[in-house]
């Protein structure tokens, strides 16, 4: 009887044992090496199996270029192999027979990417679709920052990072500069008083225009902001001011059907503040920012096909103030000023599906950042750890083009050239110990180079003309509500 249960003891365990043994299926290996057509290894590329009776499988190369794919059968059928990467095309392979292992050696040829700009224009007011701030959104979001018509304040995007504070409209897009335009002409990379705010006020514009990454081939730089001024062919007078702590701006705009005006003036308050009471401090005295800005833009309709534009600004700064060094108890005296002019002339021909435009600016800017010990003495006889700085900028420069557009169905053309002489730009730069960070930086402690900058770039002079054109051509098409434009400039 005892024999009889272990012999049965040892069936059931055999026979449990065998059932706890996992299914058994021929598995697939793919590996292989990927190229460029000159035999470099390529990084990141992407490969896929496909197969419609599998999850779809993915790797990516390495440094060398290799990868390596693990199917869990390979009896499931073909498989379509999908390599690709940017800045490459795209390649399929189709498998037809698996085995334990496939090694392959592909070669992807290099494909130009082309930027495009997209553009999704809506009845309500959604700037983070369409990168377009309209004149109610600028006007609401410039009462928000430290300076109520600042209009720079409207730009809100994820890739827009502000330097300094969080109110500055000193903005970089992607960790760069953006061009900045009026009525998409050029005005410069950074058109602010101490940048802080910008000299355009916010009752003179009505959109604003913002490209992150990809703009139009008119534009210069992928990233730009574009500043609309209104175009007013209607009868009426109005007017409006604004009065802050900083500022003081007050804004007129008359016109009818054939012609209007619209005029912008801006001082600043808090130098008068400053001046009138009495402040205390035990490390340096609070600047008295001294600021005033003129801007007009005008229009003349003479048919329903001619129009003329003027648009003008004219804006200055000036900041002085006293502040100590942090290592030392050394007084120094800081001066700045910015001085700025800008005059454009816009002609448009209107025709039933085409646009003319021709235009001419010129731009005069001077500015000046010194900063000196209040005893003020030649450079040469400063002490070795003296800071000291003067420095002197000017340049002008003139702008002249002709641009057109022509609509066919769901289709728009455009095509332009221009032409940029600077005739006058000049640099004098005598320094001691200036890290050479603009002079709205928050520090001017230098550098642990600074000895070799001061060596190279102690007495600096700079006198230059330059001339430049361009040309661009793009198509623009629509798709529903979404724009999408493809251009070429050189």
């Amino acid at each position: 009887m005892s024999q009889l249960i272990t012999k049965t003891t040892r069936l059931i365990l055999v026979i449990g044992f065998l059932f706890s043994l996992p299914a058994v299926s021929s598995a697939a290996t793919i590996d292989g090496l990927i190229r460029n057509e000159s035999g470099a290894p390529i990084q990141g590329v992407s490969v896929r199996a496909v197969n419609p009776n599998i999850e779809p499988v993915g790797t990516m190369t390495d440094k060398f270029g290799r990868f390596e794919l693990h199917l869990n059968d390979s009896t499931i059928g073909s498989i379509r192999l999908v390599i690709s990467s940017v800045g490459y095309t795209k390649k399929e392979l189709t498998l037809s027979r698996l085995s334990s292992t496939i090694s392959l050696q592909v070669a992807l040829s290099e494909q130009a990417i082309e930027l495009s700009t997209l553009s999704v224009a809506s009845t309500t007011i959604t700037a983070k679709k369409t990168g377009e701030y309209k004149e109610e959104q600028i006007v609401n979001r410039s009462r928000q920052s430290i300076l109520p018509t600042d209009p720079i304040s409207a730009v809100r995007e994820a890739s827009v990072q502000r330097v300094g504070s969080n109110h500055s409209s000193k903005i970089r897009v992607h960790g760069t500069s953006p061009d900045f335009y009026l009525n998409s002409l050029p005005i410069g990379n950074d058109p602010n008083h101490y940048g802080v705010f910008s000299f355009i006020p916010a009752p003179a514009l009505s959109e604003i225009h913002f490209y992150a990454q990809g703009s139009s081939a008119a534009y210069e730089l992928p990233s730009v902001v574009d500043l609309k001024t209104p175009n007013r062919f209607v009868t009426h007078e109005s007017g409006e001011f604004n009065l802050s702590v900083v500022e003081a701006t007050g804004t007129v705009s008359v016109g009818s059907e054939h012609a209007f005006v619209l005029g912008s003036l801006r001082k600043s308050v808090l130098d008068k503040l400053v001046n009138k009471i009495e402040f205390e401090t035990g490390r340096a005295t609070l600047p008295p920012t001294n600021f005033q800005d003129i801007m007009v833009t005008s229009g003349v309709k003479f048919s329903s096909r001619y129009q003329l534009f003027l648009d003008q600004y004219h804006v200055s700064d000036f900041l002085a103030f006293n502040t100590e060094r942090l290592s030392e108890l050394n007084q120094f005296n800081t001066f700045q000023h910015m001085q700025s002019n800008y005059v454009a002339l816009r002609f448009n021909r209107l025709g039933k599906s085409s646009l003319i435009r021709a235009f001419g600016s010129v731009k005069q800017g001077t500015e000046i950042y010194r900063v000196a010990p209040p005893e003020v003495a030649p450079l040469d006889e400063l002490n070795p750890g003296e800071l000291y700085i003067d420095l002197n900028a000017t340049e002008r420069e003139y702008g002249f083009g002709i641009d057109g557009e022509i609509i066919s169905r769901a289709t728009v053309f455009k095509t332009g050239g221009s032409l940029l002489r600077v005739p006058k730009s000049e640099v004098s730069l005598r320094q001691q110990n200036w890290n050479f960070l603009p002079p709205d930086a928050s520090s001017d402690n230098p550098f642990l180079y600074q000895a070799d900058l001061n060596r190279q770039y102690g007495h600096y002079e700079l006198n230059r003309k330059e001339s430049s054109t361009a040309f661009y051509g793009s198509i623009e098409r629509q798709f529903g509500p979404a724009k999408i434009e493809s251009g070429l400039r050189f």
